[in-house]
């Protein structure tokens, strides 16, 4: 079979670059593909699939174990790509901040742009599709590249809050045609993750001395919390633990839900993404700051610092999302704006206190 060397990534950025507003075609573009991409983490699943994830780009999809991972050049800040290693099929994730997209490039697209190197290009009519339970609209491209039949599927999904996504699958023509189940598969594997730069926090902020171990009315967790804080179940009746300062300038809460309740795909990132994305909706100018990935008495966690109104207050938040291998915990610490200001070392250090408590 022959290989398409760079060209067919090269026409799969430029209609993403098309889509984000820019246009590529006068470029010179002198490499398709990057062989490091330390921003995706592969790991295997049963079978012959591999799921990608990318926390950098906000973007989960599955593919075959052998096939490889790379970044589309010049765009290799905006997704990325895993690809057979014969280049014949293709899956790309691109994500593109709300501000550089332009919404109308999906309608206009099959009027105005063939892609580079292509000829008797074809473009289907868009269609509203669900790919991985998004909302998306597709559009369906076929052409010949190095007199080749090529067939490539858009699916672009727009994400409100920050930004859209657009995910391309294709190849040969007949190489699309005989894996379209395979294809389908891997779209439908899509999933939105919690967006980062997800930072790395190396050190465990210094809790003060004295307090003690506040324990969990059901499960085996338990809290360490400063002098000056009392139990306050009054303020969530779903916590297993519940507290406030006395001077009520603080307050805590933890949640635990059973990782058996959920299946195996189910992440942290996604629980946690979840998790924010409703709590952003019951505040008003809610906004949520760039994940912190961290250990909490050696479990893999994610903390976000989240500011909204509610109730004529400002409030800030200190949100951890823990993964203790059977549980899947949140840790919330808040209060006004100015006292989030002043006591926010108190409030990461109990955020971070979480361990197990004796049966």
């Amino acid at each position: 079979m022959r290989k398409l060397s760079h060209k067919f990534p090269l026409a799969l950025c430029a209609l993403a670059s098309l889509l984000a507003g820019g246009d590529l075609r006068s470029q010179s573009l002198s490499t398709a593909l990057q062989a490091e991409l330390p921003d995706v983490s592969c790991v295997p699943l049963d079978g012959d699939m591999q799921r990608c994830v990318s926390a950098r780009y906000g973007a989960q999809i599955e593919a075959p174990k052998d096939w490889l991972r790379a970044a589309p050049n010049p765009l290799k800040d905006k997704g990325f790509t895993m690809m057979r290693k014969d280049q014949l099929l293709y899956a790309m994730v691109f994500y593109f901040p709300k501000a550089q997209f332009q919404k109308s490039s999906v309608s206009v697209l099959a009027k105005d742009y063939q892609p580079p190197g292509f000829s008797d290009t074809t473009w289907s009519d868009p269609e509203s599709v669900q790919v991985g339970g998004e909302e998306a609209q597709r559009l369906t491209l076929a052409g010949k590249l190095n007199n080749l039949r090529m067939k490539m599927r858009m699916q672009f999904m727009n994400r409100e809050a920050s930004g859209a996504y657009l995910l391309l699958t294709g190849g040969t023509e007949s190489e699309v045609d005989k894996h379209a189940a395979l294809l389908v598969a891997i779209e439908q594997s899509f999933r939105k993750v919690v967006m980062s730069p997800i930072q790395e926090n190396a050190t465990t902020p210094q809790h003060p001395g004295g307090g003690s171990d506040f324990k969990s009315t059901r499960g085996n967790l338990k809290l360490r919390l400063p002098d000056g804080w009392v139990t306050a179940p009054e303020l969530n009746a779903e916590a297993v633990i519940a507290a406030k300062r006395k001077d009520e300038r603080g307050y805590a809460i933890v949640l635990a839900i059973n990782r058996d309740d959920y299946t195996a795909d189910e992440t942290l990132a996604h629980y946690a993404e979840t998790s924010i994305a409703a709590r952003m909706k019951a505040l008003s100018d809610p906004h949520t700051g760039e994940a912190v990935r961290l250990k909490v008495n050696g479990w893999p966690a994610l903390q976000y610092e989240m500011q909204g109104d509610s109730n004529n207050l400002h409030l800030s938040y200190l949100r951890t999302y823990v993964d203790s291998g059977t549980q899947f915990v949140t840790i919330v610490v808040w209060g006004t704006r100015s006292n989030y200001r002043e006591l926010k070392e108190e409030y990461a250090a109990i955020s971070q206190s979480l361990s197990p408590s004796a049966k």
